[in-house]
């Protein structure tokens, strides 16, 4: 294998690991604030203020027919919530730009490749 071949391997693999880190570090600190509003939502909509939230996934996403990476990008969870008896699943999606996370309906983005 030639060097430059091989410093160029390296420098996608690198790349790589660095945005699946950066990645990694959005879903980790909006992930509290998308419990709260699923656990929020579902005890509202459910009338148990017991209920709590399960994380079930979470991507980052985008709208469909947005191919550029990083554009309009958001944080997806898939969260699990229970109490008093009931359960519901929520999609909470938490905007980059620090708009805040809301619930969604499924399918609303599709996931980061």
């Amino acid at each position: 294998m030639s060097t430059p071949f091989t410093i160029l391997a390296l420098i996608g693999v690198l790349g790589v690991v660095g945005c699946t880190n950066a990645q990694t570090q959005w879903l980790d600190s909006l992930q509290p604030s998308a419990m709260a509003t699923a656990a929020s939502r579902g005890q509202s909509e459910m009338n148990c203020p017991t209920a709590t939230p399960t994380l079930m996934s979470r991507e980052m996403a985008q709208p469909p027919g947005y191919d550029t990476p990083g554009m309009l990008q958001s944080a997806e969870y898939t969260v699990n919530v229970q109490g008093c008896g009931k359960e519901q699943v929520y999609f909470i999606l938490c905007p980059l730009g620090g708009a805040g996370c809301y619930p969604a309906a499924p399918g609303t983005f599709v996931g980061s490749p």
